[in-house]
């Protein structure tokens, strides 16, 4: 017979491995909300998360052939703090719509596990005016405190309340939101999550991401391995938004759909993604199209009017310039050199050797 003290052994092994188990099961799940690889100094990993895109926002009911962008969607991720395990999220839009413009912006502090340690999210629109809509979270007093701020052409409001940690264990913000949905197609997550989030209003909802391993699907024209996450809001007054997120193995975005608006995000179709990467592209993709990129055309423009004023005012400084322009026109127009074409580049070039030459020595004497 099994002795009395020997069966309590026996009960606690099977307690000790019970509860073993139970501690794997509740780690992976751990691992899988708060992913544990973040508080480790893989470099590798924490980069994989860093990332910057472009992205532009089109009309739905327009094909490829003729889609025209409406505005632009910009994100940048950089990892901060002391041992660079935090991260910075940076995203900006704007565009035009029914004769209006408007955009967001969100700028906002995560931690390894998600948590939002501050964020600022604005929306806007001009209408007849600004109309702006503001919320602003960060950790005040062992709370989340929110502030909100609306402001229109005639009136400016503000509202702040407190949301306790423990009641909102799982508040997840909108740059969290970014960084979860890259990491999620990193591993190729499969399932449902659930946690919180606040709207622009102040409202909390219920935000539930339904997550679809990599499948091949044609998007786009383009037959591509693609990663789903359907994100739905649910208010407290019954409504619910859908989102449908597409994106690489990777967790590059390929589109983003709000299923209820008219416009959608879509990566930038001179973006090629099937070349492999060991393939040399011979023609320039950029080359009869480029000016048809609103964010390209926009930083065209801005360097070629810094341009404009960095040689206007250097110009301005130097009227020595004037001069020298006056004397190769004077040698072109009524030198010799006419009797022999073939020397005209010596006989500049000699000109231009004599004129440094000169200034060179005025600035020495000075």
């Amino acid at each position: 017979m099994i002795s009395y003290g020997f069966r309590i052994l026996i009960y606690i092994s099977r307690e000790i491995r019970h509860r073993f188990l139970l501690k794997k099961i509740l780690c992976h799940l751990f691992n899988i909300l708060y992913p544990s690889f973040f508080c480790t100094s893989d470099y590798i990993k924490r980069a994989a998360l860093c990332f910057r895109e472009s992205l532009i926002v089109c009309l739905k009911n327009e094909s490829m052939k003729d889609m025209k962008p409406i505005g632009s969607y910009s994100i940048l991720v950089e990892s901060i703090g002391p041992k660079a395990q935090e991260f910075l999220v940076h995203v900006q839009s704007s565009m035009s719509i029914d004769g209006h413009f408007g955009g967001s912006k969100v700028i906002s502090s995560v931690t390894s596990k998600f948590h939002c340690l501050e964020e600022k999210r604005t929306e806007f629109i001009y209408e007849n005016g600004l109309y702006e809509k503001t919320i602003f979270i960060g950790i005040e007093d062992n709370c989340y405190h929110v502030k909100l701020t609306h402001t229109c052409p005639c009136d400016k409001s503000s509202e702040i309340k407190d949301l306790s940690f423990y009641t909102n264990s799982r508040l997840i913000s909108e740059g969290a939101n970014i960084l979860l949905m890259r990491y999620l197609a990193l591993i190729n997550y499969e399932g449902i999550l659930s946690f919180q989030s606040i709207s622009i209003d102040g409202d909390s909802t219920e935000s539930n991401y339904i997550c679809t391993p990599t499948e091949c699907m044609e998007l786009d024209n383009r037959v591509l391995n693609v990663y789903t996450i359907e994100r739905k809001l649910c208010r407290e007054d019954g409504t619910v938004h859908t989102m449908r997120t597409y994106l690489t193995a990777k967790g590059r975005i390929l589109r983003h759909n709000w299923l209820d608006v008219p416009y959608i995000l879509k990566i930038n179709p001179l973006a090629d993604l099937n070349i492999p990467s060991k393939t040399i592209r011979i023609e320039t993709p950029l080359k009869d199209s480029w000016n048809k990129d609103i964010e390209m055309f926009s930083k065209y423009l801005d360097i070629k009017f810094s341009k404009i004023a960095e040689e206007t005012e250097y110009l301005a400084d130097h009227p020595e310039i004037k001069q020298l322009i006056a004397d190769y026109i004077q040698i072109l127009l009524v030198g010799n050199q006419f009797l022999d074409w073939e020397n005209i580049v010596p006989i500049v070039l000699k000109q231009v050797k004599l004129h440094f030459t000169f200034y060179n020595n005025i600035l020495i004497s000075l």
